[in-house]
């Protein structure tokens, strides 16, 4: 491509140049790294690629006018379809277009920087330089992670700038009839191959005492709270910073990033050496200096913290921080709000080598990068391979059985280990504890009762369960008539402390009984807004969606149905199905089975709505009538959650109907990238 820019400009910024530049330039979140850095909070090594890289990469390549001429059809009255219409031809526009070489080498040299001899991870995300406002909440921590090699950077670093273009952006600023510039900086980090990691809190994240400071250390890299149950607890006074209290867990596997760059699945799985299984994680020296970083960073930011950290080459990394706020001290008042999570990206410490030209001798030294120019063609052709490598649809598989086991009956406890997984409905659990959550929230004592009562609840089903996955869906209480309070997801908006001390249980489940693989679903939603609070809610706990910890919306009510297709993609990995409300809500009194065929199409509707999404589909069924729901499961759900133990002869007949779902009316499914934690 022939340079139509002109002399090349400042399209990478490294870390130490970042605190000199403007908030066009880098963005909100390359200012806020470069003031955490002045704080000497020891972050992983990054740079910026500025606006200007984003700007003149829309210039070179033809698509000012177009993505201009697009913007133009979508208002406040737009259909949904047609900004998704336009969201999708801007995005399809930006990954096929080329990079001119006089923005690609330096962004390709910069890695080169950061990653040494050979390529390292990286992690992409936006730093906006639009106001705040001007962001929907989906686009506030978008990251994509696990990055390897020159072809996948360039390729994400263009997917990084199309959330500038996503449904959510594109409405939400209609919505505000902005008619200004768009623009965007991206931060790209470097991933730690930790030697241990794990995370730390300005408190007692149980119990909520804020004299200490609470660290847990797992060896490698703890891939969200799979590893809890192994790692090691250390308490540190939070006065004179003192380690006063710790507990080594043994470990026998820990988890590294493979050498070849898999974005999809990007750990190893490693066995530890019987003599090293029993050693503690982190050296006493490395845990006092971490919990002087966590006590300054609560000064500095004025709130509790959650953060994750890395140890790597003999430095302690923070790579994530998050506000924290212990359950306990949530009021119970009806306006409560949920407060807004701070994230920041994963961090490192590294120079980032620079050159100033002696022509120019500024505050503001232009980086110049002195390498052989990258080419382009071999480049294209990588990146073209690596796409249509990921277009390629995810093999089809029967649909998995799950057996609810709520009621803690011995018989099913004993015979959840033959299906795919267990479902545990909370309304069961907790209509037994002879309180609810949100009435025990601001009590300390009452609510660690509580917390450790569910707990031990999960650690029965998940003894049972095994290594098999586990649906855990937070409770609906509107089931008992004395309450005079909303159900589902309106109960948890009004009362955000009930659903924060479920989550404290799963959490407790976790750290003190190894109950792994728990995915969360969310009951009764109305609206789309409701997922978006409650989401948020979970967050502020420290919930993040990895792909052994997901996030499912329960469809109970038509009117969510109906709102699936204008679901970002990102909020949730799937749905569930609750058959028996959806039926009872769209037929009223009317038996479901008798008249199954009466909601079959609206049920067809949905579940392929929620495939074309990319979601996963779960369907729960009330009471075994085979004969008459068999339309729907041969649909093909990823799972049939059975709230009865079945017979002999019903378990078979289910076994040959999740067979023919396999290939029976099922649509292909888009292989969707599940949100990792690193």
């Amino acid at each position: 491509m022939p340079n139509l820019l002109g002399k090349q400009k400042h399209y990478v910024v490294s870390s130490s140049e970042a605190g000199n530049s403007s908030l066009e330039q880098v963005g909100g979140l390359a200012l806020e790294l470069a003031a955490y850095d002045l704080q000497q909070v020891p972050l992983p090594p990054y740079y910026s690629i500025s606006s200007a890289a984003f700007d003149d990469f829309i210039i070179a390549s033809g698509l000012l006018d177009k993505i201009s001429t697009l913007l133009q059809k979508v208002s406040v009255n737009t259909k949904p379809e047609d900004v998704r219409n336009v969201s999708h031809e801007i995005e399809k526009s930006i990954l096929e277009a080329t990079f001119p070489n006089t923005v690609l080498t330096p962004i390709i040299q910069a890695y080169k920087s950061l990653s040494g001899i050979s390529d390292k991870y990286v992690r992409l995300q936006p730093s906006h330089v639009l106001e705040e406002s001007l962001i929907p909440g989906t686009e506030i921590d978008r990251e994509i992670s696990h990055i390897k090699g020159e072809a996948h950077l360039m390729y994400a670093v263009k997917r990084i700038w199309t959330s500038l273009f996503s449904p959510d952006a594109l409405i939400h600023r209609a919505k505000q009839n902005y008619q200004g510039g768009l623009s965007m900086a991206v931060i790209v980090m470097r991933s730690p191959q930790a030697e241990s990691s794990g995370k730390a809190y300005s408190l007692d994240p149980i119990s909520g005492e804020v004299d200490f400071i609470t660290i847990e250390a797992v060896l490698g890299l703890m891939i969200s709270n799979t590893l809890s149950a192994y790692s090691d607890v250390y308490k540190i006074d939070a006065n004179d910073i003192k380690l006063v209290e710790k507990n080594v867990a043994p470990q026998e596997k820990m988890y590294v990033r493979k050498a070849k760059a898999d974005e999809q699945n990007p750990y190893l799985e490693v066995n530890i050496s019987p003599e090293w299984r029993r050693r503690q994680k982190l050296d006493d020296t490395f845990v006092v200096q971490l919990a002087q970083i966590i006590a300054k960073l609560k000064k500095k930011l004025g709130f509790d913290v959650e953060v994750n950290w890395a140890y790597e080459l003999g430095k302690v990394q923070i790579t994530d921080v998050h506000q924290y706020s212990p359950l306990h001290s949530l009021s119970t008042h009806t306006d409560l709000k949920v407060p807004n999570v701070v994230i920041t990206p994963e961090p490192v410490v590294a120079e980032e080598p620079q050159e100033v030209p002696a022509e120019k001798k500024s505050t503001k030294p232009e980086l110049k990068l002195r390498t052989p120019k990258v080419n382009i063609s071999k480049l294209a052709n990588e990146v073209n391979e690596m796409v249509e490598t990921g277009e390629i649809a995810s093999p089809e598989s029967p649909t998995k059985l799950v057996l609810e086991v709520s009621a803690m009956d011995n018989e099913l406890l004993a015979s959840v280990g033959g299906f795919s997984a267990a479902y545990i409905d909370a309304t069961q659990l907790i209509s037994k504890k002879e309180t609810i959550p949100e009435a025990v929230a601001k009590d300390k004592s009452k609510l660690s009762d509580f917390v450790e009562s569910v707990a031990l609840d999960l650690s029965i089903i998940g003894k049972s369960a095994g290594d098999n996955p586990l649906f855990y869906c937070f409770s609906d209480l509107h089931a008992f008539e004395d309450l005079n309070q909303p159900d589902g997801a309106a109960r948890f908006n009004k009362y955000p402390e009930a659903l924060l001390a479920e989550y404290l249980s799963i959490k407790r489940a976790y750290s003190v009984y190894g109950v792994r693989n728990v995915d969360l679903v969310l009951p009764g939603l109305r609206t789309t807004t409701e997922l978006t609070n409650l989401k948020k809610a979970l967050s502020t706990q420290g919930f993040r969606r990895t792909k052994s910890t997901q996030l499912y919306a329960e469809v109970s009510w038509p009117a969510f149905g109906f709102q699936l297709a204008e679901l970002d993609n990102d909020i949730v990995d799937g749905i569930v199905l609750h058959l028996e409300k959806y039926a009872r809500n769209l037929l009223g009194s009317l038996s479901v089975t008798e008249n199954i065929n009466t909601v079959l199409p609206a049920i067809q509707a949905l579940f392929h709505s929620a495939h074309k999404k990319g979601f996963k589909a779960i369907l729960r069924l009330p009471k075994l009538e085979l004969d008459k729901v068999q339309p729907l499961i041969e649909l093909g759900w990823e799972y049939i959650v059975l709230t009865e133990l079945p017979s002999e002869p019903e378990m078979t007949k289910l076994s040959e109907l999740s067979q023919l779902g396999s290939g029976n009316g099922k649509e292909s499914r888009p292989g969707r990238k599940a949100k990792e934690l690193f």
